[in-house]
């Protein structure tokens, strides 16, 4: 769907107009839409369709032909009740926040959002977006409740606030633009975006006295498992999936006694962000790969591990590197 303009235009860029939205429509994790939250205007089908009834009254009063009064109070009618049933199509409706993605620095981040509506209540041809961004629609006929999966762009690294989401509709001529503007208290972890390097800054502590940079990622051969979800394809073992007719992925071992680490301090002369993005790029190689290492960074340190959990923890600690947020 096309992009979503700001439905106030010009105006809803201005501090004045956004302190008056916030003490009107304040942050909460469940809005329900009624009188005080819901906007509504003709939409340039309506301004068209009034400028045909004054023309049609007109003429009707000019030419004393009361078939043109019948049918300009006719058209004034059906756009009074357009007006009712737009308003009442958002009227009722119950949106509350879900869960928010995690993603990268300029990628796309999701947010889920739940519909819900009283029992009875039917509401159509709604639109539900980001300002600015695609358009999500969504239709509660004959069902109380419905997830949408809502996206944006994520700005840089940190805690992302989407701002207010839009829920407008249209619904059932296109005569008027019913709309809300609001804040479900949204927030993502954006990571920072990787970037690839030809080497990884990691150190290789073993037992021995011995204390140098590894250049490399390869690991020794340790056998074969059973395949996971998200495991990397090429360490997929064609041929032992072939032999024992179910998926097997290759194992590696790392070597005896060492521990690997993503050392902050291996990196010169480039600035910070930069080599957080190296960092995060190298965070992922070796989460797929798994391998387990550490991350050293200035007043912080995580020993080496795998998993999931692991993988997270070293991406949060680098998306909120030096920024004062939680």
């Amino acid at each position: 769907m096309k992009a979503n303009k700001h439905p106030f235009g010009r105006l809803g860029d201005s501090a004045r107009f956004r302190l008056w939205l916030n003490r009107r429509v304040p942050p909460q994790n469940e809005i329900t839409l009624k009188l005080r939250n819901i906007f509504i205007l003709p939409s340039r089908q309506g301004i068209f369709f009034s400028l045909l009834m004054i023309l049609i009254l007109i003429a009707g009063i000019n030419y004393q032909n009361s078939l043109a009064h019948g049918l300009a109070f006719l058209l004034m009618s059906l756009f009074m009740v357009s007006m009712l049933h737009t308003y009442r199509n958002l009227s009722g409706l119950v949106l509350s926040a879900g869960r928010a993605g995690r993603t990268f620095a300029g990628d796309e981040v999701d947010f889920t959002v739940t519909l819900s509506c009283a029992a009875g209540r039917d509401h159509e041809a709604l639109e539900v977006c980001w300002l600015d961004h695609l358009v999500t629609q969504a239709d509660l006929i004959d069902k109380s409740v419905s997830v949408l999966r809502v996206s944006t762009f994520a700005g840089n690294r940190g805690w992302f606030d989407p701002g207010r989401l839009t829920v407008e509709t249209r619904f059932p001529l296109g005569l008027f633009r019913a709309w809300a503007l609001l804040d479900l208290d949204f927030r993502a972890l954006v990571y920072p975006n990787p970037i690839a390097e030809e080497s990884p800054p990691i150190l290789d502590e073993g037992d021995s006295d011995d204390f140098q940079p590894v250049r490399g990622c390869s690991d020794d051969f340790a056998g074969v498992r059973d395949y996971l979800p998200g495991d990397v394809i090429r360490d997929i073992s064609w041929k032992a999936t072939a032999r024992l007719g179910e998926q097997m992925t290759k194992e590696y071992s790392a070597s005896s006694g060492a521990e690997i680490w993503l050392d902050w301090y291996q990196y010169e002369n480039i600035s910070d962000e930069l080599k957080l993005s190296h960092l995060t790029y190298w965070v992922e190689q070796f989460s797929k790969q798994r391998k387990p290492f550490g991350l050293r960074l200035p007043a912080r340190e995580i020993g080496p591990g795998l998993g999931e959990n692991h993988r997270r923890q070293m991406l949060r600690a680098l998306a909120l590197f030096g920024l004062d947020q939680t």
